[in-house]
């Protein structure tokens, strides 16, 4: 496939292994502190699991609407390879500090690093993605984020399956989460150090840091285009329902389907496969074409699977002894809800690679860097209401399918704003 291809190059290649290191290392070490809660330590805090990962989803996007304006004017004016390198940096130190909190057990200070992580991926946030158009042809551009797509959601798959079967067993897991956290951060700042230079496209301008102003002048820049403003929207209704799903995942393991920690891993897994898969048959079907067609389609193909899992998800229950994966796969009447997984996701991959597209294409390249620190704004408010409302929801006594539900229905009126608007 094309975009396989562009694997072939230097610049590119260096370019797709940071990135996909980054988000590695980041979903690696989230997943191992959300099993380490569900699992451990949210009985001993006298918290209800599902509230506190979901809280614990809530800080590591927290930076990324605090953040993102000043990060994405950095980004406008700063030579990106090397800024991408400083990054890298800053990952390392990250790391130890949270080799410390999975040495001396102490939750709440992991927590205080998850939110240094976020913030370490505001400020990388939009030089991942405003890179693109100056290392690819314009001709190339929905390939390249079609294999970015599958490479960071492969990314999420393996970080998050290798993060939560190494801390399975708490007292060897502190020690294989330390040194991975440390390996993947230095892996991916070697990856880095390859990168040829990447010119600033903007000057001339001075960087503010005050969150609410930079934030106003940033959303500014999406307001001029209606298909770059309409697609943050689209992208950012995703990342709320991609959100809400990853963090009600362990619970809805563990309550409803009876799984153990690897069942979370599969369902996990059938989500990132999807996603990947969905990405690459965007990119065959579209034949490099950047538009709109195909997101009405797949929106209805996410509502419709959300709709499946919340019918066939079975009654809440209580027991005590959880299903290991192998007799879980032996269960007949769970194959409807990964296959319903697998497809929403597949339909989100499907959705998400051409409104990302549109978004590049349609902006000023001299300003592509701040609008996709905008588009990084509205993914992160919108991540901060999904944590909001899961929490209320929850708090309100609906069950997790019933929360399924909601969000298909909510997902039809988004697809809705989006026709109407960019039809």
């Amino acid at each position: 496939m094309k975009s396989l291809s562009l694997l072939k190059r230097r610049q590119f290649a260096a370019y797709f292994w940071t990135q996909f290191f980054g988000a590695f290392n980041d979903n690696f070490f989230k997943n191992a502190l959300v099993i380490l809660i569900t699992f451990h330590a949210a009985e001993k805090l006298a918290v209800q699991a599902s509230i506190l990962v979901t809280l614990a989803g809530g800080i590591f996007i927290l930076p990324f609407f605090l953040f993102s304006a000043t990060a994405g004017q950095i980004a406008e004016v700063s030579e990106k390879a090397r800024l991408m390198q400083k990054i890298k940096f800053f990952e390392i130190a990250i790391m130890l500090l949270a080799v410390y909190g999975f040495l001396m057990d102490q939750i709440y200070f992991l927590l205080l690093v998850l939110f240094l992580m976020g913030f370490q991926s505001t400020i990388f946030g939009p030089v991942k993605y405003s890179v693109i158009p100056q290392i690819v042809e314009k001709q190339e551009l929905l390939s390249a984020n079609a294999i970015v797509e599958l490479g960071t959601f492969l990314a999420i798959l393996l970080g998050t399956l290798l993060g939560g079967i190494a801390i399975i067993d708490k007292d060897i897991g502190v020690y294989l989460v330390s040194a991975g956290v440390l390996l993947f951060a230095g892996i991916g700042l070697l990856s880095s150090l390859l990168l040829k230079p990447i010119p600033a496209l903007s000057s001339g301008f001075s960087i503010g840091f005050n969150p609410f102003t930079e934030s106003k002048k940033i959303l500014k820049h999406l307001g001029q285009n209606d298909y770059v403003f309409y697609g943050v929207i689209g992208i950012s209704w995703f990342w709320l329902l991609g959100a809400s799903y990853l963090s009600l995942f362990p619970s809805y393991t563990k309550e409803y389907l009876l799984g153990n920690e690897y069942v979370v891993n599969l369902l996990l897994t059938c989500f990132s496969v999807g996603i990947g898969l969905g990405s690459l048959i965007c990119e065959k079907i579209s034949k490099g074409m950047v538009g709109f067609r195909f997101v009405p389609m797949a929106m209805l193909g996410m509502s419709l699977c959300g709709m499946l899992l919340y019918w066939f998800s079975p009654d809440k229950s209580s027991a005590a002894n959880l299903y290991s994966l192998t007799i879980f796969l032996q269960n007949a009447k769970y194959f409807v809800i990964l296959l319903s997984l697998l497809l929403f996701a597949l339909f989100g991959g499907l959705y998400i690679v051409p409104l990302y597209s549109m978004v590049q294409k349609y902006s000023d390249p001299k300003v592509l860097s701040r609008v996709i620190a905008g588009n990084n704004i509205l993914n992160a408010l919108f991540m901060v209401v999904a944590s909001v409302i899961i929490i209320t929801l929850l708090k309100a006594q609906l069950s997790i399918p019933q929360i399924f539900a909601i969000l298909s229905i909510g997902n039809l009126v988004i697809a809705y704003l989006l026709i109407r608007k960019l039809k």
